[in-house]
């Protein structure tokens, strides 16, 4: 299952990854390319795969001292960058374009990926046995469908806790200190989700279980609706989603 690997980026993504892969005993032998590592310092022609963990805008001057990576397997986590552009930029034919979460770094991750047409049914394989352990997978037809879930999973993470800090806040405003503001909310946030995964039925069935009309839950509903709380969700999905199709430009 090892491999010679190189990581192109050392910021967050490319460290995730690297902690994923060095976890799963799939590196052979690993190099994180940052900023200052020289391109002539790796052994190019034995190197199987290259993972692209640079940010979106700066992946034109990243590859740029690179050899033409026509005999490895490329595999971009980076958002809004399409295989199309990756063949330009990189003269790769195997490619694996996905968006993992950060959850990946606990094995709670999902990641949607896609390939091109290409890509063998062993790269394919090699590449789900490594993730899988980290992540849930989901493959889809198209860089469109990488775009739209990077719009809901991959930027998923940082909604789940934009709404932890506001809840957190207004515990906070009724009286509760810090340490027990964050305890209610994250067991509550924790025994949720825990109720997603597990239930048999949809999501809106668990939230009218919790509803009793004319109760508290009924109140806070109707101040969010009142607020716009659906629109104000779908605003924030399709601006998250229409950046994806901007970044590498």
């Amino acid at each position: 299952m090892s491999k010679q690997m190189v990581i192109v980026g050392a910021g967050t993504m490319g460290s995730m990854i690297a902690a994923a892969l060095q976890k799963a005993g799939a590196a052979g032998q690993l190099t994180m390319m940052r900023r200052e590592t020289s391109r002539q310092s790796v052994d190019w022609p034995s190197v199987e795969v290259v993972w692209l963990a640079v940010k979106p805008q700066d992946i034109k001057p990243a590859v740029t001292d690179l050899p033409k990576l026509t005999t490895q397997l490329v595999i971009s986590v980076m958002a809004g960058v399409s295989t199309r552009t990756l063949q330009q930029l990189t003269g790769a034919e195997r490619i694996i374009r996905c968006m993992p979460n950060t959850p990946t770094t606990i094995g709670k991750g999902m990641t949607v990926w896609c390939a091109t047409s290409a890509t063998t049914q062993a790269d394919k394989q090699w590449f789900t046995r490594i993730l899988e352990q980290f992540s849930k997978l989901m493959e889809v037809d198209s860089d469109d469908w990488v775009d739209k879930a990077t719009a809901v999973s991959a930027s998923g993470p940082a909604y789940v806790f934009a709404f932890a800090e506001a809840l957190t806040a207004a515990a906070r405003d009724l009286g509760f200190s810090e340490e027990q503001a964050r305890v209610l909310v994250t067991q509550t946030c924790v025994g949720a989700t825990a109720l997603i995964e597990q239930a048999s039925v949809p999501v809106a069935e668990l939230r009218q279980q919790v509803t009793s009309k004319g109760g508290t839950t009924a109140a806070a509903l109707n101040a969010l609706e009142l607020s716009g709380f659906d629109t104000m969700w779908k605003k924030a999905i399709q601006a998250a989603y229409d950046k994806s199709k901007t970044l590498s430009r």
